[in-house]
This record gives C-alpha cells, structure tokens and sequence, in this order.
C-alpha cells in the first residue's frame, strides 16, 4: 500500500482527513491539527525511517514522533493520531484487511462489468 493509498482509503473511509504530498525525499502530510514528515533517506542511513510531528494548534516545530519500516504504516499512525486509534496495531491490520476487501470489491465489480459487456 503507498502512502497516497492510505491518506485515500482514511478519507475514503471517514470523509476528508488529511492531504499528502511525496517528494523524493520525504512524504508530507497535512491534516487539520498537524503537520507530519516521513524521512525517506533515514531507512539507508538508519535501517528505519522517521516520522516526524508538528502540531499545528500549539504551533510547535517538529519532534521525532517514532520510527517504523513500513512507510504506509507510519503516514497511517499520523492519521490516526488524531482519531484515538494511535499506534493500535490491531487496528492497522483491520485497516490492511478493509483495504484487501476494497481491492477486492473493486476487482469483482470490474469483472462483472466486463462480462456484461462480452454478454450483451
């Protein structure tokens, strides 16, 4: 899943939340209350990369908010950070099922409209 994918599937699922931006260098997401970085250069240079927070209401700067190896699961755990899932493994991996069953939703629906088509 790229990080375009889960800022989707979040805005898909709970209306608008958040807007993403990737760079070569780093992923950018802007939600209402914070600004987050996803340091794409640290997973050579440290083995993980970073995720990086800025809260927008108390205007703070950029802290290091926690490492990960997944960059989908880390922009995931920024969007949810305003939404009281923080870091709930268990409810990324309902996150990674729900998308699964999207894709796959999308999938049959596309096979059918195709074979309507073959049939009329």
């Amino acid at each position: 899943m790229t990080s375009s994918e889960v800022v989707w599937f979040i805005n898909h699922k709970y209306g608008e939340q958040a807007y993403v931006v990737e760079t070569e260098k780093q992923v950018l997401v802007f939600t209402a209350k914070s600004k987050w970085i996803v340091q794409k250069d640290d997973k050579k240079r440290f083995g993980f990369y970073t995720l990086f927070h800025s809260n927008l209401a108390k205007g703070e700067g950029f802290h290091v908010q926690m490492r990960g190896n997944q960059v989908d699961f880390l922009v995931w755990c920024a969007l949810t950070h305003d939404m009281d899932e923080f870091y709930a493994i268990d409810e990324w991996n309902k996150f990674v099922k729900a998308w699964e069953l999207f894709l796959l939703g999308r999938e049959c629906e596309e096979r059918a409209a195709l074979f309507k088509w073959f049939s009329d």
